[in-house]
């Protein structure tokens, strides 16, 4: 769950005299942290993710109006797609070309040969997707949005392994340098996190605007990156009780 910032080694649960401390084994770090700091840590970055209700409200509405104009709005996806693997293609005729010209050394040829080779397999990921499930990026917006709604919530409230779950889906690096936790937070929840909302003690005032941008940054975003969780597994930490966690204290030590 935690990773050491100096030898990138996991960082091991241990208790002591009613503590639980995350440390690092290797013999030249000194990296060792209360498990109360890496939960304070983690509650402040999930603070800015939390949607206020009218915010929620705008944006599952915006979303029931793009469901209706997907058919049209996925068709010119698959379109820009396309035109990118007929882009890639010329590109790597053209690097064909520079390397029997002898314009261009073979190892840098067969680097970049593979640099494009990954982008079009990456673009013809999208495009599968797409096709095999047209509708499964909206649901996985609609999911994470589900997510974002309560996350601080689902967070206070939630027991050991579904606050662990809840940390893995919403944070994409979790490690600590000496006694310094560093949560960064998941595209996709950074996105929610920097929106411009305005708050000023009273009800959130929130932009339609900036909400847009946002839910088409959030589109995009899981047209090109299936997402890390499964529907499963947000439900279950929606609305569900996983019986493997019943019993354990709070916290996030596994």
């Amino acid at each position: 769950f935690l990773k050491c910032r100096k030898c990138h080694s996991s960082l091991i649960g241990e208790s002591r005299k009613g503590h639980t401390y995350y440390r690092c084994h290797t013999e030249t770090c000194a990296t060792s942290v209360r498990e109360e700091a890496v939960d304070l840590a983690l509650r402040e970055q999930l603070k800015p993710v939390t949607l206020h209700p009218d915010e929620l409200t705008y944006l599952e509405g915006r979303l029931r109006s793009i469901r209706t104009e997907w058919f049209e709005r996925r068709n010119l996806l698959l379109q820009n797609l396309r035109l990118q693997i007929a882009e890639l293609g010329k590109r790597l005729s053209r690097l064909t070309d520079a390397l029997l010209d002898g314009t261009i050394e073979k190892d840098l040829f067969t680097e970049k040969k593979n640099s494009l080779i990954l982008d079009r397999r990456g673009v013809e990921d999208q495009i599968n997707r797409l096709e095999r499930n047209p509708d499964a990026v909206l649901q996985e917006v609609q999911e994470f949005l589900g997510l974002a709604r309560d996350a601080y919530f689902l967070y206070e409230s939630a027991l050991s392994e579904r606050r662990r779950q809840l940390a893995l889906l919403l944070t994409s690096d979790r490690s600590v340098d000496g006694k310094c936790v560093v949560f960064t937070l998941a595209p996709a929840a950074a996105e929610l996190a920097n929106r411009q909302a305005v708050s000023s003690g009273g009800p959130s005032r929130y932009r339609p605007r900036t909400l847009d941008r946002l839910l088409d940054k959030l589109i995009d975003w899981f047209t090109r990156n299936p997402p890390t969780w499964s529907a499963d597994s947000a439900k279950v930490l929606l609305h569900g009780t996983d019986p493997n966690t019943e019993g354990k204290r709070e916290g996030l030590a596994a």
